[in-house]
């Protein structure tokens, strides 16, 4: 993913940090993978991850790319995610564009 989509999920007002840890963490438990294998896949602490499960705290910026190096079913779907709402903003830009005639 490169830093340019990176940028605009981070900044994109209408979709907040809970709401993407959220659909990652869904993501993960439809595949049935626990808190203590996220964590040790992550080589982070476990509390960390039980945060973002049971608490919704929010995952740090820093593990958004790491999750999604380990787990391509999480890249893919994130990309595909962010793609669609990245394409449906560039229509609306030009759309809005006034025509030079």
């Amino acid at each position: 993913m490169s830093t340019k989509n990176l940028w605009l999920i981070s900044h994109k007002k209408d979709l907040n940090n809970g709401e993407v840890t959220r659909y990652i963490m869904r993501l993960l438990q439809k595949q049935g993978i626990s808190t203590k294998q996220v964590a040790s896949v992550l080589n982070i602490p476990t509390e960390r991850v039980r945060n973002w499960y049971y608490w919704d705290t929010g995952m740090p910026a820093l593990d958004l790319p790491r999750i999604m190096q380990k787990y391509d079913f999480v890249r893919q779907a994130v990309e595909s995610s962010f793609l669609l709402e990245f394409r449906e903003m560039s229509t609306a830009a030009k759309t809005s564009l006034p025509s030079v005639g």
